[in-house]
């Protein structure tokens, strides 16, 4: 038998966020029900709105702890994480709703001791021009240019099969091993947020633990129901944490990244922010940003 805490961060978004933490509870109390172990579900609120009472009242059964001034996404699941000791620690974005068996199903690969995150099939909520199921994510994987990417983005569901190796795990739906984290430490804070999850899977990776996909762990996923991907501070971060995480990969990855991050720079959208980016990215500047 294995525990479960299941961490889901919150910002601004409590009825979203409820609605991932009630299909999250359920998925917690099957697991019980199937004698797999003690499942416990908290929501780490870093809005820092006074509105941690409503979210509490939104998500009866979890528990709710908030953090001091949104110290982003990073030291939001750490936070969660602390606060036990439990075998196995699922991720589930505020944005998405996973199926009842989604803990079991995840737990499984852990079977396997040399598996150090299991990664879920994660589906969009939006459906295609022909009404079909598109993939979110199997799993993250890096390009030729260090971009951090979701496996399968928008292929029609069943149009072919992953294979269950992958690089790295997807933040949003997904589970680690204790004993993995506390080898190689948590997520990185000072990156905010984006990259976080493709940073822990490289240095797992480096420790010698493998990544699994579970193509039975289903979750639904608002992509960037919260956050936004056109907003500035995506545009910031993704920019920065690119090339921060470049720095730790191959002479060609690395020349390539920064190449094509100062064309973006230069003459794509929100150009001044992804400027401001990459200034910041060549200091070695990370943090929350001031934006």
């Amino acid at each position: 038998m294995r525990s479960v805490r299941v961490v889901i961060v919150n910002y601004r978004t409590p009825e979203l966020t409820a609605r991932a933490a009630v299909s999250a509870l359920a998925s917690a109390r099957a697991y019980e029900e199937t004698a797999c172990g003690k499942a416990t579900v908290t929501v780490v609120d870093n809005s820092d709105d006074g509105r941690t009472a409503d979210l509490a009242e939104l998500c009866p059964g979890c528990e709710v702890v908030p953090t001091r001034g949104n110290p982003g996404f990073g030291a939001g699941v750490n936070a969660g994480v602390a606060l036990g000791h439990e075998d196995l620690v699922a991720l589930v974005n505020s944005d998405a709703v996973v199926e009842e068996p989604f803990l079991a199903e995840l737990a499984r690969a852990f079977d396997d001791p040399s598996v150090g995150a299991a990664t879920a099939l994660l589906l969009l909520e939006e459906r295609g021009p022909g009404g079909e199921i598109l993939v979110n994510s199997t799993g993250n994987v890096l390009d030729s240019s260090g971009n951090g990417m979701d496996r399968d983005w928008r292929r029609p569901l069943g149009s072919w099969s992953a294979p269950p190796q992958v690089e790295g795990f997807g933040g949003g739906a997904a589970m680690l091993r204790r004993a993995a984290l506390d080898e190689v430490g948590l997520f990185r804070e000072d990156l905010f947020m984006y990259y976080e999850d493709t940073e822990l899977s490289l240095r797992l990776r480096e420790a010698g633990w493998t990544i699994r996909y579970v193509d039975t762990a289903l979750a639904w996923h608002g992509h960037s129901g919260s956050s936004g991907i056109e907003s500035p501070l995506f545009a910031y971060c993704n920019t920065r944490n690119r090339l921060l995480l470049a720095r730790r990969l191959p002479l060609p990855v690395r020349a390539r990244a920064w190449a094509k991050s100062l064309v973006r720079a230069a003459l794509g959208p929100q150009a001044s922010i992804r400027r401001r980016a990459v200034w910041d990215a060549l200091r070695g500047r990370s943090g929350k940003p001031g934006l």
